[in-house]
């Protein structure tokens, strides 16, 4: 069994397509199913079913996947170990942004890239419940989002930066010129609310002690630049956190009354696991870009 063949069908696994791991791995198609039919033959059982129609685990191939995980994550921490003794940085750096991050890590990881060129970095940016079962899975490294409503077990968070929850309308908006607005200034227009993946719509605003419910939400949206651009073309507002507003300077972010909390923005990681050379300087630099955060809306980044 070779370390290769794990990696290819835990490729296979997690996208369960073997055309889509053969582009993802840079391999053809024909050298994934041989190395695949290597594997299970050397294990003496099927890790797939295949059809014409799907890609499935077996009961078996179910069974290998986590211990397939481990021991790949095990040799890439021994490589990653030795090279450290040499003051190498190498390997790869798993990290998952949610949307509201997604631009202001942007100059962090220039950063990082500029002084660290051999080190890869996969940057994910999806919904935080996604991405926190993906650290959990210990498919991710570290994970940049706000913090949770309710916090995850084994999980440890280091705080970047606090924004408050914002009306975004555009520059010209009759209530542009509003220094903060109410849930009541709000209930004769129509609003575009943000959708965070398969969490409830409601979670982010009780989190804050705001009830929205009673807003005309005409549209939910996971894309905040397609929540931007119907903001800047109608007289549409959104509310949501102000820091992804950052990167929208003809919009505005008005803090909304009645929020009982500030929206904190973290680095989380996984307890009790050796850390990455790379990603206790990915963190170092994170934290130094915010060291100059104010309560005021503006990324930390």
């Amino acid at each position: 069994m070779e370390l290769r063949q794990l990696k290819y069908f835990v490729e296979v696994a997690d996208v369960l397509n073997f055309s889509e791991a053969a582009r993802n791995l840079f391999i053809t198609q024909g050298t994934l199913s041989q190395q695949i039919r290597q594997l299970e033959e050397e294990l003496g059982t099927p890790l797939f079913d295949r059809t014409s129609h799907r890609v499935i685990l077996t009961e078996a191939g179910s069974q290998l996947l986590p211990l397939a995980k481990d021991t790949l994550r095990h040799a890439n921490s021994c490589k990653e170990c030795m090279e450290e003794r040499h003051g190498q940085v190498s390997g790869t750096l798993d990290i998952g942004v949610t949307y509201s991050f997604r631009y202001s890590i942007l100059k962090v990881m220039k950063r990082f890239m500029r002084e660290h060129p051999s080190v890869k970095l996969n940057v994910y940016c999806m919904s935080a419940p996604d991405l926190f079962d993906m650290l959990l899975m210990h498919r991710l490294d570290l994970v940049l989002s706000m913090n949770p409503a309710n916090p995850y077990s084994g999980v440890e968070s280091i705080f970047l930066g606090s924004s408050r929850l914002s009306v975004v309308v555009k520059k010209d908006h009759p209530l542009a010129n509003r220094t903060s607005l109410s849930l009541d200034d709000l209930k004769h227009l129509d609003i575009v609310l943000m959708r965070s993946g398969n969490r409830d719509k409601w979670t982010y605003g009780d989190f804050v002690g705001v009830d929205m419910r009673g807003l005309n939400v005409r549209v939910e949206l996971t894309e905040p630049d397609m929540i931007f651009d119907l903001v800047r073309s109608t007289n549409m507002v959104s509310i949501m956190s102000a820091f992804p507003v950052y990167s929208a300077p003809d919009l505005k972010a008005i803090p909304l009354s009645g929020a009982k909390e500030l929206l904190n923005g973290s680095v989380h990681q996984l307890q009790g696991v050796s850390r990455k050379k790379s990603a206790r300087i990915f963190v170092d630099m994170l934290l130094d870009a915010s060291k100059l955060l104010r309560v005021q809306g503006l990324p930390p980044m």
